[in-house]
């Protein structure tokens, strides 16, 4: 006799379920702990730059300047600032990420109930988030959110197409036009909604006004829908960013796309895919609402992301460097999944769709440019490819055997699929092989990010201890971007960032201070009393602290009065005091008599490299047209011959302000690093005793 099922049943039958979502968070947790920091430049840092000004003032900016509004994601991880410690606060964030990605298993399995059995529903749920892409949770992206977001929009859009009511259409058209709002590239949604409703309209029939409407007259309405709908997406993504769509279509465009579903291809473990091309002709499920509504949806959306990101990457190769975004792609993982799911859960396959599908794939995965290392952000499916080039020395034409035997044993799964073991071990194995690459994926990051860690003091917040909650601004010139970018990262204290030279110093805005008189007086004060200064300036001001970094550098903390003031300014020098072809040293403020001693030699090679013919200038400053120091008038100069081994000293009579450029003739290829040297330089200035 059955007796009616408990409370206590119900609770103990959910027990394996809530041990597995256990396991998954616990799992991604380790991961997110073992990142000790971003390593993503300069993405992390503007969304860090974003999200603290959200935080603290409830209003987008950047570096103290608002900007433009780019994702609710911004606005997610904001509250996370609000922990005094930034390395908690940074833990916070890696937590919010990894719960708000792993959170995408719950539509999957939404979207995946209209369609498949319960057990199947719970494989795709958990393939969904082992996906090599799963990797972005640890780092401050706005991916992590924007996964989760498409899985629902897709789970509303289909249970829309298949049961289009008033109650399950408008959740679907919100959801698709609120996208924008989380990554850019979600603005495809609604108009892929449009897309698959107008074909569905005629797939489906139906009325209009009470007369039936006949099926040329729906065809003619959808290619007007689909010709509407591509004018309007022209306009969006084309003119508005470029006036030029040569910069989006042009030769290497299909390469490009190829590249992005390639590696797409690659990452979900080729079977998937094969799979969910056969399951988008099954005739024995025709009669379901859901599954027309599926193969309808699934193939709009995929051709819309992939042609996006073969434009976008088209853009990227043309004004910048063009890579292999897999990264725009990767949304579609969930479809793809679920089409696995239908496919082995089929009675019978299509088996001219499957050998046509495998040739295509086995096209896509052909590309020499997948042999790749890790990280390789943009493409995390390709990280699968560096375990077997690390362990077995594989190169890509033994990736290509690979890759064509996982798709043949595809093929074979497929042939058994009625066989009671062969679906749980199609699962299985598609699981293992994207969990390997989720975790190599991963190790790159961690690996990266350690490597950048060991660039910085051992107490990265050194400015904020030092500046006690005060405001700082960043003063600098050829600026080593990775300690910079850290040193902003862990000091919130840093808000500003200003520069003497042209250094790029992103993202953010910069200011640019000149010179604007000898005693050094420079433009463009923000009014920070709180200066961190590198890349051989000091100023005129009372030294709060001072750290040599592990990466070479040096950084300073001044408490100055406004406007700032230059002290010196060393130019041309590598942080262990090489010059190439030039050299420069500038002493500002008030007049002063006493000696400068310049230092040149090659005390450090003792090589077989001809001698540097080394010319020294000594003068009064003058400031250019550029707001820069320049040599006024020559008061001495010397022309040295610097030897291998030896070092030479030349002391000058000066009166501040005043300026050295030393010039030097003959370099060399240092043997130990790869560099090009010429001679080592320093500069002393010894004033007059009184």
């Amino acid at each position: 006799m059955n007796r009616r099922r408990t409370a206590f049943d119900r609770l103990l039958g959910a027990l394996p379920l809530a041990g597995l979502v256990l396991a998954v968070l616990i799992f991604y947790g380790v991961e997110a702990h073992l990142r000790v920091s971003p390593w993503l430049f300069t993405d992390e840092l503007e969304w860090t730059q974003v999200s603290r000004a959200i935080s603290s003032t409830g209003e987008a900016a950047r570096r103290g300047d608002p900007t433009y509004f780019k994702s609710v994601y911004a606005y997610l991880i904001a509250p996370a600032w609000w922990i005094h410690s930034t390395a908690s606060a940074y833990t916070a964030i890696k937590a919010i990420n990894e719960v708000v990605m792993v959170l995408a298993a719950v539509p999957a399995y939404l979207l995946s109930r209209l369609l498949v059995s319960r057990p199947w529903a719970l494989a795709v749920g958990l393939l969904t988030i082992t996906i090599p892409s799963m990797s972005y949770a640890t780092s401050i992206v706005p991916e992590s959110l924007a996964y989760t977001w498409f899985t629902h929009s897709a789970w509303l859009a289909i249970r829309a197409l298949a049961r289009p009511t008033v109650r399950t259409s408008v959740p679907a058209v919100l959801c698709a036009l609120l996208g924008v709002f989380v990554r850019k590239e979600f603005i495809l949604l609604p108009f892929v909604l449009v897309l698959a409703a107008a074909a569905h309209w005629v797939a489906e029939g139906g009325e209009w006004r009470g007369r039936f409407v006949t099926r040329r007259e729906r065809e003619r309405a959808a290619v007007t829908v689909g010709i509407v709908v591509a004018g309007v997406a022209y306009l969006v993504l084309f003119v508005s960013q470029s006036r030029a769509v040569g910069s989006y279509v042009n030769g290497h465009t299909f390469h490009y796309g190829v590249l992005a579903a390639g590696a797409f291809t690659v990452g979900l473990g080729v079977i998937p895919v094969i799979a969910s091309a056969a399951a988008l002709h099954l005739p024995e499920r025709r009669s379901e609402a859901a599954y027309r509504a599926f193969v309808l949806y699934a193939p709009i959306c995929t051709l819309a992301f992939v042609l996006y990101s073969a434009g976008k990457t088209t853009y990227l190769g043309k004004v910048y460097i063009a890579s292999i975004e897999e990264r725009n792609v990767f949304y579609l993982s969930p479809l793809v999944l679920l089409g696995l799911a239908l496919a082995f859960s089929a009675r019978r396959l299509d088996w001219r769709i499957l050998v046509v599908a495998t040739v295509v794939v086995t096209y896509l995965m052909w590309p020499s440019e997948f042999e790749q290392g890790v990280p390789y952000f943009e493409a995390p499916g390709l990280a699968i490819l560096t375990v077997a080039n690390r362990d077995f020395r594989w190169d890509v034409t033994d990736f290509h055997w690979l890759l064509a035997g996982v798709a043949l044993v595809g093929l074979g799964l497929l042939a058994t699929r009625g066989r009671r073991f062969v679906p749980v071990l199609a699962a299985f194995l598609v699981c293992a092989w994207m969990v390997t690459g989720e975790i190599q994926e991963t190790i790159g990051n961690d690996q990266l990010a350690r490597g950048y860690e060991g660039q910085i003091p051992t107490h990265a917040n050194w400015v904020d201890q030092a500046a006690g909650g005060n405001h700082v601004t960043f003063l600098g010139e050829g600026v080593a971007v990775v300690p910079f970018w850290l040193t902003e990262f862990w000091n919130r204290s840093v808000d500003r960032v200003a520069r003497l030279d042209d250094s790029q110093v992103l993202p953010g805005p910069i200011i640019g201070p000149g010179l604007v008189s000898t005693d050094g007086t420079l433009s463009s004060d923000p009014g920070n009393r709180y200066v961190l200064a590198t890349g051989g300036i000091a100023l005129q001001g009372n030294v709060v602290a001072k750290e040599d970094g592990p990466g070479g550098y040096e950084y300073t903390l001044y408490r100055t009065t406004n406007p700032w003031r230059i002290a010196s300014e060393t130019q041309g020098l590598t942080s262990d005091g090489w010059a190439v072809n030039w050299a420069t040293f500038t002493l500002l403020g008030k007049p002063r008599r006493g000696t400068m001693v310049v230092t040149v030699g090659r005390a450090a090679y003792k090589g077989n490299a001809r001698p540097a013919l080394v010319h020294i200038s000594v003068g009064t400053v003058r400031i250019d047209r550029h707001q820069a120091a320049a040599i006024g008038r020559t008061t001495a100069a010397a022309t040295l011959t610097v030897r291998n081994g030896a070092t030479l000293v030349r002391r000058f009579p000066v009166e501040t302000p005043t300026r050295v450029v030393v010039r030097n003739r003959g370099t060399f290829v240092a043997p130990d690093d790869g560099r090009t040297l010429g001679v080592q330089v320093s500069f002393r200035f010894v004033p007059d005793s009184d």
